[in-house]
C-alpha cells in the first residue's frame, strides 16, 4: 500500500474544527492521483515524468506478437494491473495543532500488488511525481476554497 497524501491544516484550524476539510483534501487528492498516475503510464512516463525504461526485447517480440504496443512502456496488457490501482481509505489524524488526513491507495489484489512490485523494480513509476505533485496542490486548493465557500453560505 501507499500513503499518498498527507496534509496537516494546523494553518486551517479556523475553519477545519472537525477534520472535515482534512478529509475531503485526502479523499480528492487520492482520486485525482489514481488518475494522475494511470495517464501517466500510459504515456510511458514513470515516477521522475521521464520515459520509462523499453521493454527487454524478448517481452517486447512477445507484445508484438500480439498486436501491442513496444514503443514506450505503458505497462498494460489487459489493463488489469493499472486499473486495480484505487484508494483503499482515508484515515483523520489528530494532532496536537490540528486535524490531518491520510488517504492511502493501493492495488487489489496480491497478484496486482506482486506485478506492480515488479514492474515498479524495473521501471519506477508507483508513486507521486512532480508534475503529480503539482496537480495535487491545485486539486487541495480548489477543494479548500469550495469548503470555505460552502461554510460563508451556512
Amino acid at each position: 500500500m501507499m500513503s499518498i497524501f498527507s496534509i496537516d491544516t494546523e494553518d486551517l484550524n479556523l475553519f477545519d474544527i472537525d477534520g472535515t476539510l482534512a478529509m475531503r483534501i485526502a479523499t480528492e487528492a487520492a482520486t485525482s492521483q489514481v488518475a494522475n498516475m494511470q495517464l501517466r503510464v500510459s504515456k510511458g512516463k514513470g515516477i521522475k515524468d521521464s520515459p520509462m525504461k523499453k521493454y527487454s526485447k524478448a517481452y517486447a517480440k512477445k507484445r508484438e506478437a500480439a498486436n501491442k504496443n513496444t514503443n514506450k512502456r505503458d505497462l498494460v496488457w489487459t489493463g488489469q494491473m493499472m486499473r486495480s490501482i484505487s484508494m483503499q481509505e482515508v484515515q483523520i489524524q489528530v494532532f496536537e495543532e490540528g486535524f490531518g488526513a491520510v488517504a492511502t491507495i493501493a492495488p487489489g489484489g496480491a497478484f496486482n500488488r506482486d506485478k506492480i512490485a515488479w514492474n515498479n523494480a524495473n521501471s519506477p513509476f508507483y508513486g507521486i511525481s512532480p508534475n503529480d505533485a503539482a496537480v495535487l496542490d491545485a486539486v487541495a486548493e480548489i477543494t479548500i476554497d469550495e469548503y470555505l465557500r460552502e461554510q460563508e453560505e451556512q
